[in-house]
């Protein structure tokens, strides 16, 4: 039985959620949409003011403050509830994705110094785990959004823009003003007719027209966002309140995991990984193995396999 959790309303909590045991969850900016967006909408329902968030492939940082003490646990049950149902129905899976005895972890965050710390923790995962070289280049701690509503495409005239590219802006303000989350049914709608740089126009448009995060409220712990990013970059910060299963190497390798298996022509999208019979995750393993390195504890994640039975197979 997991020990009761303690929260004290108005105090900043650092989040970590863990998966079962470990393995992949946003191998797409699909999954990352759904669960950015579900986590806006339902952070202003349990009454909880986002500080931060980081979503990394296989596990999610956030930090927070409840306005009481039951809105955190309920915030996180409903929000993980809710994404498993639309993860599973997405890709044909069952079962749970985070383990029901240890669903998340809390460290509360007393002093402004910890506070500080934790916000460069958050915000330095993707440059620890090799997925860019600066925080602020990470498109999921959300840090470039804060005064940039288009950090990664280029600015939205709308008198030029396609008809297609018009509508599904149209469809994503009117979800917004709904407080209604965007599935992966709406996202694939959405994007299925763009171009490329109108995708990425788009994506830009749903986080920014989402994002709920209290910037501001990080950034005053700070002279401004320049010297935040600025402080950010130059300390990692640390965490020794939550036990946080440690990465190994780079997360990097994801990316060409995701363009072997797709490439390998066994499935159409990468996460359809997921649901491959055993003797064709074992199949497509050593084909991902041969081409990116064996890293096995990477690849049981990616492919939802246990590491043990993995290495078995491959070094038999």
């Amino acid at each position: 039985m997991s020990k009761k959790r303690n929260v004290i309303s108005g105090v900043a909590y650092h989040i970590y959620q863990r998966t079962r045991p470990g393995k992949l969850i946003f191998y797409s900016a699909r999954d990352a949409i759904v669960y950015f967006t579900m986590a806006m909408i339902l952070g202003s329902k349990y009454g909880i003011r986002t500080v931060g968030i980081c979503i990394m492939p296989d596990h999610m940082h956030h930090l927070e403050i409840p306005s009481d003490a039951t809105g955190l646990s309920g915030y996180h049950r409903e929000l993980n509830g809710a994404f498993v149902r639309e993860f599973n129905s997405d890709c044909g899976r069952k079962g749970p994705l985070f383990d029901p005895l240890a669903p998340f972890g809390s460290a509360p965050k007393y002093n402004d110094k910890s506070i500080r710390t934790c916000i460069a923790y958050l915000a330095n995962n993707a440059p620890e785990r090799h997925l860019c070289s600066r925080a602020e280049q990470y498109r999921w701690n959300f840090l470039a959004y804060y005064h940039d509503n288009h950090p990664y495409s280029s600015p939205i005239v709308l008198r030029r823009a396609s008809y297609r590219l018009r509508r599904a802006l149209k469809e994503v303000d009117l979800l917004h003003c709904q407080r209604r989350h965007l599935g992966y049914r709406n996202i694939d709608r959405l994007f299925s007719c763009l171009e490329q740089k109108e995708k990425a126009q788009l994506l830009d448009h749903i986080i920014f027209t989402y994002n709920e995060i209290d910037l501001d409220y990080a950034v005053s712990f700070y002279k401004s966002y320049e010297a935040m990013v600025a402080a950010v970059n130059s300390n990692t910060g640390s965490e020794h309140d939550i036990p946080e299963e440690r990465g190994r190497g780079s997360d990097a390798v994801y990316r060409q995991m995701c363009s072997a298996a797709t490439g390998s022509g066994m499935v159409h999208r990468a996460k359809d990984v997921i649901t491959l019979p055993l003797g064709s995750k074992l199949e497509l393993a050593r084909m991902i193995a041969w081409k990116t390195g064996p890293d096995m504890w990477h690849l049981s994640r990616f492919l939802h396999i246990e590491e043990e039975t993995l290495r078995e197979a491959l070094f038999a």
